[in-house]
């Protein structure tokens, strides 16, 4: 259920709680924790850690302060606030009123992916998000029935490791259940998309739609549009992240007239053809760019282009952008790339 709430108790059963339980309930102190303590929106997780002693619950989000409880593995508590990789939790003490035991360590808490609620997305696997907030950007996915660790928690999202991905998962995109034994559904998948890690590659947007380059939730048009750019004045923007022709780009910058230089606080995926770059000669302006056959200077220069030549992006990878001329298609080095649309970059 996601609709519990730690509910407030009256004085009497606080201290028929503490006496049953001898429940300590936490004192911060001002500059304890390493991280500022987040609100979480009573988020239910699962003890994973298998101690048979129990996992410790402090009375603060540290090692350094006393052990009050202990948690055994499956039990099932909701975490009500975040310091960094340390969470505040509740215990059910009666029916659905929990009440607030201490300070876990993330880590030795666990969710299960599904789907509930809300939480549908177009790939059919269980989306993970690059932040948590309003109309994340996707940038990964993982199977049903996954189990999670949690490194963290913000509002309603907590944070996980996944292969290479370690971001958020919405708490309608999970359970606080452990993994059920695997039965075939015929639905289940045998592949899950990855997406491919860019180093933050400047572009620029060549889209000349009149209405603007829509920024979408994830590498498709079944996503949700999360923002606009504007196509009737420079635009440069970041690569970050690439799925087959769609980029995840970041810190759209472009000057506004009055305003000057203007960035968007927004993360999105747009289709690689509509941004563009220039080749550059790093020594010779005008000079021959070569484009490769992968991304890897070691291999086969399939065409030369001139310096200065506008081009556009197909897909991405690290710091190579694979690019088209005319005809002419091959992956452009990271040195040999201008994506300022303001001024040459050599």
């Amino acid at each position: 259920m996601k609709t519990k709430k730690c509910l407030p108790f009256t004085l009497f059963l606080v201290f028929l709680v503490a006496a049953a339980f001898s429940v300590t309930f936490p004192i911060i102190e001002a500059g304890a924790a390493d991280e500022s303590i987040v609100s979480c929106n009573d988020l239910d997780v699962y003890v994973a850690d298998t101690d048979p002693g129990g996992a410790n619950v402090r009375s603060g989000p540290g090692q350094s302060y006393p052990v009050v409880d202990k948690l055994a593995y499956g039990e099932k508590v909701e975490i009500r606030e975040s310091a960094g990789e340390w969470v505040r939790v509740c215990r059910n003490i009666f029916g659905s009123d929990y009440a607030p035991i201490g300070w876990v360590s993330a880590t030795l808490l666990a969710v299960t992916s599904g789907f509930f609620g809300p939480c549908e997305d177009p790939s059919g696997l269980v989306p993970i998000y690059i932040e948590p907030g309003l109309y994340p950007a996707v940038i990964g996915w993982a199977p049903e029935n996954t189990e999670f660790r949690i490194l963290g928690a913000k509002n309603r999202y907590v944070k996980i490791q996944y292969k290479d991905v370690a971001e958020w998962l919405d708490s309608y995109c999970y359970a606080d259940d452990p993994p059920q034994p695997a039965t075939d559904t015929g639905k289940s998948r045998t592949t899950v998309p990855v997406t491919v890690p860019c180093d933050n590659v400047a572009a620029y947007v060549t889209d000349k739609d009149p209405k603007g380059l829509n920024i979408r939730c994830g590498p498709g048009t079944d996503y949700a549009v999360s923002g606009t750019l504007p196509t009737d004045r420079p635009v440069q923007v970041r690569i970050i992240r690439a799925l087959n022709n769609w980029v995840l780009i970041k810190e759209p910058n472009f000057s506004s007239k009055g305003s000057g230089e203007m960035k968007m606080d927004i993360t999105g995926w747009v289709k690689a053809p509509l941004l563009g770059v220039r080749a550059e000669n790093a020594e010779d302006f005008a000079g021959a760019v070569s484009l490769y056959k992968d991304a890897d200077a070691e291999s086969e220069v399939v065409a030369e282009i001139a310096g200065g030549t506008a081009v556009t992006i197909l897909a991405a990878r690290g710091g190579w952008l694979k690019v088209r001329y005319e005809k002419q298609e091959g992956w452009l080095a990271p040195d040999a790339q201008c994506g300022d649309p303001f001024k040459e970059c050599h």
